[in-house]
């Protein structure tokens, strides 16, 4: 397999500059072939800092013994009825992606158009739950699943982050979110060994047997091998065909930046796409 060079290091952030964005840039600057991915992830990371700047912190009215009692259940902790979205900044938020996946080219003209339109549709919310349990939701709406799931992401992000102050997850052996169900977009390897899946939805972490295929449970017919100079490793599962990429904290001298590894592992996504597996 032909792995990409290696990335640059993550500089300090300019003065009022939040690092991602920052490294974002750096990485444009080395890697000008990545430039129109990264200028759509600073976009869409902007934003989304700014609305989170505006969200209260959010209160679940659930009881210890509740929340104990569904993780034993094997089931997730936010239930949609539960979270208290902000359908007035969620509908700004709904446009505003629309806005930037358009300019960018991710969507066409006639979607973009029909996105914006449910937006203003007072049945957002019935969608929005729909999507969120996984059910048929304007499936013939090319796009709309990436633009629930980034506007949402910031209001499931909050309720996680409030969560996971509250309970334990380490008996969560799951390869799904405790908090809400999603799949995980990236894996952590941290310097003690192990590893923690990050949810793509509302981006909690929980740890899980690195052995083990996330999608199918699979603990035997694993391929794992690094890129990047040992930065990053992927898990690629024969059985289900699907793969999953995890930071090696100790050798990038670094956290997670989720859209910064995002984008910076786009060729490895190339170059294991081309031996036939899926990623998220």
């Amino acid at each position: 397999m032909s792995l990409p060079p290696r990335s640059p290091q993550t500089p300090a952030p300019e003065r009022g500059e939040p690092r991602e964005l920052a490294a974002l840039k750096a990485l444009a600057d080395a890697q000008p072939d990545l430039a129109p991915a990264i200028a759509l992830e600073r976009e869409l990371l902007d934003g989304e800092r700014r609305l989170q700047r505006r969200l209260g912190t959010l209160w679940l009215d659930m009881p210890a013994e509740l929340l104990a009692e569904r993780l034993a259940a094997g089931e997730p902790l936010m239930r949609w009825d539960q979270l208290a979205i902000d359908w007035p900044e969620c509908r700004l938020r709904w446009r505003q992606v629309v806005d930037v996946l358009r300019r960018h080219d991710v969507l066409d003209a006639h979607d973009a158009a029909r996105l914006l339109d449910l937006a203003r549709d007072a049945s957002l919310p019935d969608l929005a739950s729909r999507w969120y349990s996984r059910q048929a939701a304007g499936d013939d709406i090319a796009g709309l699943a990436d633009v629930a799931g980034l506007t949402l992401r910031p209001f499931l992000a909050r309720a996680a982050e409030v969560l996971q102050r509250r309970v334990s997850t380490d008996t969560w052996a799951r390869g799904t979110c405790p908090m809400c169900g999603g799949d995980p977009v990236f894996a952590v390897l941290p310097p003690g060994g192990g590893r923690q899946l990050v949810c793509g939805r509302c981006l909690a972490r929980w740890a899980f047997d690195p052995r083990k295929c996330p999608h199918c449970l699979a603990d035997d017919g694993q391929r794992v091998f690094s890129a990047l100079d040992g930065m990053y490793q992927v898990a690629a599962c024969n059985h289900c065909r699907r793969y999953l990429k995890a930071l090696d904290v100790r050798r990038a001298g670094r956290p997670l930046l989720l859209a910064l590894d995002v984008v910076t592992t786009l060729p490895i996504d190339q170059a294991i796409g081309a031996q036939g597996y899926a990623g998220d």
